[in-house]
């Protein structure tokens, strides 16, 4: 199983973002699923999610196991639809390769194809709520400083080189550093648009992680003040970079990508072969919400993949409708 159907992950959601897990057999496997509730006037209305789902070959298999969850659950008019991230693979690239925009229009043109395939033969509706990436860059940190710097773009590579010589600092979060920490990470929020966690549960994860030897969090300064930082994971023999920001007052600065280069060669001293960043963009979806935070992570080289995404099964039609055009008007 993946990172999304791991055990540190089931910990992570049941205890620090208190979402109960139940577990499900679907399409021959074992997976935990969480249940969402958003109340909307004199309704609470419910979605399941399943992450890190693998879709069989057999075309069959899939339609039997998606009539099965249709049949458990659509009985209750609160449910409105199970949600499956698929980690299923259209393609895997290296980024400094693949800079080509027909290479990306390719891709969006068959990405848009697979999701109306998967509606036509199946009845899986595109998510209109994102809930994890359709797609990621893993960077093998196996390799030498040399090489790492070598496969960034221009601009990370001045920046990361520059601030190897002024010996910028680079350092595990300080306990009194906490509410710094929360507080930068919620303006980079404000200013992008995406959701985070409470302050309650941002303490609870980063006192779960260092207490557990799960995880941990890191910080790039210059004067003693925090440039950017990083809520990291253990997972194997990977690090994978669950939260993170860069102080948007400084960015130009590049103590994001010294952060990261500094998580790399750290990493790779402990004994870890690779990291994963997380959220990213569709490749040829300029208008994705994620775009410009993809575009500096590709910066950083690695090998892309592209996965199927995030698919709706839905349970009430009708609601779903609406709940989709309330989600679309908030949004």
């Amino acid at each position: 199983m993946s990172f999304y159907q791991s055990e540190v992950r089931q910990t992570i959601q049941d205890i620090i973002y208190q979402k109960p897990t139940f577990s499900i057999n679907l399409f021959g496997k074992d997976y935990f699923w969480t249940i969402k509730t958003k109340k909307i006037g004199f309704f609470t209305l419910k979605r399941y999610q399943i992450l890190g789902v693998e879709l069989p070959e057999d075309p069959e298999t899939i339609k039997k196991e998606i009539k099965k969850i249709k049949k458990e659950f659509w009985d209750k008019k609160s449910n409105i639809f199970f949600q499956l991230w698929v980690t299923n693979e259209i393609i895997s690239f290296d980024i400094k390769d693949f800079i080509n925009n027909d290479f990306w229009a390719d891709l969006r043109e068959n990405r848009i194809f697979l999701r109306n395939f998967l509606n036509n033969d199946y009845s899986l509706q595109h998510a209109f709520r994102e809930n994890m990436p359709e797609s990621g860059i893993i960077y093998d940190i196996t390799k030498t400083d040399e090489e790492l710097i070598s496969e960034m773009n221009k601009a990370s590579k001045d920046r990361v080189k520059k601030w190897i010589k002024n010996n910028t600092q680079f350092e595990e979060l300080d306990e009194k550093e906490y509410d710094i920490f929360f507080d930068k990470r919620q303006e980079t929020a404000g200013k992008k648009w995406f959701n985070t966690i409470p302050k309650t549960q941002y303490l609870k994860l980063i006192n779960f992680l260092r207490e557990y030897k799960q995880g941990n969090i890191f910080v790039s300064k210059y004067n003693d003040e925090i440039l950017a930082g990083a809520i990291c994971i253990y997972y194997k023999k990977s690090i994978v970079c669950l939260y993170s920001f860069a102080d948007r007052q400084k960015n130009n600065v590049g103590g994001q990508q010294y952060m990261k280069f500094k998580i790399f060669t750290r990493g790779r001293e402990h004994g870890f072969t690779t990291c994963d960043m997380m959220w990213w963009a569709p490749t040829g979806f300029p208008e994705h919400e994620l775009a410009s935070v993809s575009a500096f992570k590709e910066s950083m080289g690695g090998i892309k993949t592209e996965y199927y995404g995030n698919y709706d099964i839905v349970l009430q039609s009708w609601i779903y409708k609406f709940f989709k055009r309330y989600y679309s008007r908030k949004k």
